[in-house]
C-alpha cells in the first residue's frame, strides 16, 4: 500500500514537471516588447517579426557620421532602441501591420537572413539622419539596407514615403512595384541603389515623381516611364549639384525605355551611362531634355516625335533648360531626328558634344545645309523634309543616309518628268496599238509615284519610256493605211525596217500591189520607219509641283474635326491625311477634296488625331503633289 502511494506521488510530480517545462517551451518561442508608439513580437519557430499598433516606430537619437549619404560605414545595430535585434540572426520575415506610420533609422539594417518584408499603406515617413539646414524630407534611413537575402518586398498602395538608402544593397531583391501614392516632393533617393539583381521595376500610372539615384546600378532591362511623372527629384545634399537626378544611372543592362505620351520632362542625367540602351523615342509632350542621356555609349538612334516643343537654354539651375547636354558623349549615336518645335543653340551644339559618330541628323523645318556638331566640329548633312524619312522608317529601310536618298528621289523624279514630257509629244492615233500600248502603260505607271517613291522603279520607268518611244511603229507604214478601220492591229508591220520592233520579224510584206507594178510615188509607203513627230496636243510640258499648304486650322467637334487651310494657287485639289500618331502609321486615312476645307467625320470621341494637308495639280492624266503642311494635333470632343 505504501509502495502504491509512492508511485502515485511520483507520477503526479512528473506531470507537474512536464506542464512547467511545456510552458517554458512555449514562452521561449515568442517574445515581445515596445518600440516607440508601437510594439514588436517575434516568433522564433517561424522567424517572423511583427510590428503592430498605431503611430511611429522609435528611432535612435545617437546617429553618428557625416557621410551617410555616401557610405554606410559606422552604422550600428542601435540595440538600445530596437530590443528585438537580439534575434537579428534568426529573423526571416518582417511584417509591419496597418496603423504603423513610420520606420526608424537602421531599424532592420544588415539582417543577413531576412527574406520577406511587408509594409502597410499607412507608412508616411522613414525616420533618419538629416543634414542641418537641408530639407526635412531628405533623410538617410537605411531601414533595410544590406539585407542581402531579401527576395520578397511588398510596398502597399497608400504609402507616401520611401526613405533614403532604405533598401540600398539588397542584392537578392529581384522585383519591386512602387505605389502610385508616392506623390510627395521628396522620396527615396538612393533607396534601391546597388540592388544588383533588381530586374523587374514597375512604375504605375499615378506616380508623380522619381527620386534621385533611386534605381542606379540595378539590373533592370526594361522600364516604362508613366505619363503621370511631372518631375525628377534632385539631390539637395552638401557638395552635390541640385540638378542631378540620375535615377537610372549606371544601369548597364537597361536596353529598352518606353516613355508614355503625356510625360513632360526627362532631365538631370536620368539615364547617364546606360550603355546597353540602343534606341529612344521621345514623345511630343516632353518639354525638357536637359542632360537626359549623357554617356549612353551604346545609343545609336534617337527620335523626338513631331509636335514636341522643347524650348529655352536657361541657366542649368533652372527647372527648364530645354535641350542642353541632352546627348553628351553618346559616341555611337548615328541617327537623331529633331522636329521643328525644338529650339536649339545651333552655334555651339552643346546638346551633342562628343557625338563623333553622328552622320544622320534631321532638323525638320530648318534651312541649314550643313551643321557643326561634336567637339571636333565635324559636319553632318541635315534636311527639312519629312515624307521620305517617315516612309523609310516605317518600312525599316536601312543603308545610305536618308538625306542622300531624299536627293536621289528628287533627281529621279525630275528625270521621269522629262521622259513623260517627251512621250506626250506622240499621239496614239498615229502609231500601232501594240507599240503605243507599251508607252501608254509606262505613262500610267509614271503617274503612280508620289506617296512612297522608289528610286530604282522611277529610273527603270524612265528608261522604259525612252525605249518605247524608239520602238513606236507609225501606222502610215501599215498596208491599207488609207483605211485605218480595215487594218488588223495584231498584223501591223513595217515593210522596210523591222529593227525597231523585234516582234514584227515575220510581218506580211508588199501584199497591197503586184511585184511587177511600178510604185506610184504619190501612193507609195515611206521607206523608213522613223517615228513621225506630230503636232502635239496642247499639254503642259513641265508640270511644276504646287506650293506647300500653309495655315492649316483644325477645330474639334463631337466625333469629328473641321479642317481648313489657305488656298494654293493653281492647285487642282487637295489631299488631307489623318492618323492617331504623328508618324501616320496608326489608323491612317486619306481624303481628297477640291475645296480648301473638309470635315473629318466618324472619329473616336476624346481621341487625339494628327492632320496634314498637301495640294496637287493634274497634268496629262497624272497628279503632281506639293509638300505636306505642318502637322496639326487636335483631340475630338
Amino acid at each position: 500500500m505504501k509502495t502504491k502511494r509512492i508511485i502515485s506521488l511520483l507520477a503526479s510530480l512528473a506531470m507537474m514537471v512536464t506542464a512547467v517545462t511545456g510552458a517554458m517551451s512555449v514562452s521561449a518561442e515568442t517574445d515581445s516588447g515596445d518600440c516607440g508608439e508601437v510594439k514588436w513580437s517575434f516568433d522564433s519557430s517561424t522567424g517572423k517579426l511583427t510590428i503592430s499598433g498605431e503611430g511611429a516606430m522609435a528611432s535612435p537619437d545617437d546617429v553618428v557620421g557625416v557621410n551617410l549619404d555616401i557610405t554606410d560605414e559606422g552604422l550600428g545595430d542601435f540595440s538600445n532602441t530596437y530590443s528585438y535585434k537580439k534575434y537579428k540572426e534568426n529573423i526571416k520575415e518582417v511584417v509591419i501591420e496597418e496603423g504603423v506610420t513610420s520606420i526608424g533609422f537602421c531599424a532592420f539594417y544588415n539582417m543577413q537572413n531576412l527574406e520577406t518584408v511587408v509594409l502597410p499603406s499607412t507608412i508616411t515617413d522613414f525616420s533618419g539622419y538629416r543634414y542641418p539646414g537641408v530639407s526635412v524630407n531628405y533623410r538617410n534611413n537605411y531601414a533595410f539596407a544590406k539585407c542581402t537575402k531579401l527576395k520578397n518586398l511588398t510596398l502597399s498602395e497608400g504609402m507616401t514615403a520611401i526613405g533614403g538608402y532604405s533598401f540600398y544593397g539588397c542584392t537578392s531583391l529581384k522585383s519591386v512595384r512602387i505605389p502610385s501614392t508616392i506623390t510627395e516632393s521628396r522620396w527615396g533617393y538612393f533607396s534601391f541603389k546597388k540592388c544588383s539583381s533588381l530586374k523587374d521595376i514597375t512604375l504605375p500610372e499615378g506616380l508623380t515623381i522619381i527620386g534621385p539615384n533611386v534605381f542606379s546600378e540595378t539590373a533592370v532591362e526594361k522600364i516604362i516611364i508613366p505619363s503621370s511623372i511631372v518631375d525628377w527629384d534632385y539631390q539637395e545634399v552638401p557638395n552635390q549639384s541640385s540638378t542631378h537626378n540620375s535615377a537610372f544611372q549606371n544601369c548597364e543592362k537597361l536596353s529598352s525605355v518606353t516613355f508614355k505620351e503625356g510625360l513632360k520632362t526627362i532631365r538631370g542625367y536620368v539615364f547617364e551611362n546606360c550603355s546597353s540602351l540602343k534606341k529612344v523615342v521621345i514623345p511630343s509632350s516632353v518639354i525638357d531634355l536637359y542632360a537626359a542621356f549623357g554617356e549612353c555609349t551604346g545609343l545609336e538612334e534617337a527620335y523626338i516625335e513631331e509636335g514636341a516643343q522643347i524650348v529655352g537654354q536657361a541657366n542649368v539651375d533652372s527647372k527648364t533648360v530645354g535641350f542642353q547636354n541632352a546627348f553628351n558623349n553618346c559616341t555611337n549615336l548615328k541617327k537623331l531626328e529633331i522636329p521643328s518645335g525644338v529650339e536649339i543653340d545651333y552655334n555651339n551644339a552643346r546638346w551633342c558634344t562628343g557625338c563623333s559618330s553622328l552622320t544622320d541628323l534631321y532638323i525638320h523645318g530648318k534651312d541649314y545645309s550643313y551643321f557643326p556638331v561634336s567637339n571636333n566640329m565635324s559636319r553632318v548633312h541635315c534636311y527639312s523634309g519629312t515624307e521620305t524619312y517617315n516612309s523609310l522608317i516605317k518600312n525599316g529601310v536601312a543603308g545610305p543616309r536618308l538625306a542622300d536618298i531624299e536627293e536621289d528621289i528628287e533627281n529621279a523624279q525630275a528625270e521621269l518628268n522629262k521622259a513623260v514630257t517627251e512621250a506626250e509629244k506622240y499621239s496614239e492615233e498615229d502609231y500601232t496599238t501594240e507599240s503605243y500600248g507599251v508607252l501608254k502603260a509606262l505613262l500610267e505607271k509614271a503617274g503612280e509615284y508620289g506617296e512612297d517613291p522608289s528610286v530604282m522603279s522611277m529610273k527603270d520607268t524612265t528608261e522604259g519610256i525612252y525605249a518605247a518611244i524608239d520602238g513606236l511603229v507609225d501606222k502610215s507604214n501599215e498596208p491599207s493605211s488609207s483605211d485605218p478601220s480595215s487594218s488588223d492591229p495584231s498584223d501591223s508591220s513595217n515593210p522596210t525596217d523591222n529593227s525597231s520592233d523585234p516582234s514584227n520579224s515575220s510581218g506580211n510584206n508588199n501584199q497591197s500591189q503586184s511585184p511587177n507594178t511600178p510604185a506610184t510615188p504619190t501612193t507609195a509607203a515611206p521607206t523608213t520607219a522613223t517615228p513621225k513627230p506630230t503636232t502635239p496636243p496642247t499639254v503642259t510640258t513641265t508640270a511644276a509641283k504646287p506650293a506647300k499648304v500653309k495655315a492649316v486650322k483644325v477645330k474639334a467637334k463631337k466625333k469629328k474635326l473641321n479642317v481648313s487651310w489657305k488656298k494654293v494657287s493653281g492647285a487642282t485639289g487637295y489631299e488631307v491625311q489623318y492618323a492617331t500618331n504623328n508618324k501616320f502609321t496608326k489608323n491612317k486615312k486619306t481624303v481628297t477634296v477640291k475645296k480648301n476645307k473638309v470635315t473629318l467625320k466618324n472619329l473616336k470621341p476624346k481621341k487625339k488625331y494628327f492632320v496634314k494637308v498637301r495640294a496637287y495639280k493634274l497634268a496629262n492624266g497624272r497628279k503632281y503633289f506639293g509638300k505636306w503642311s505642318k502637322v496639326v494635333k487636335k483631340k475630338t470632343k
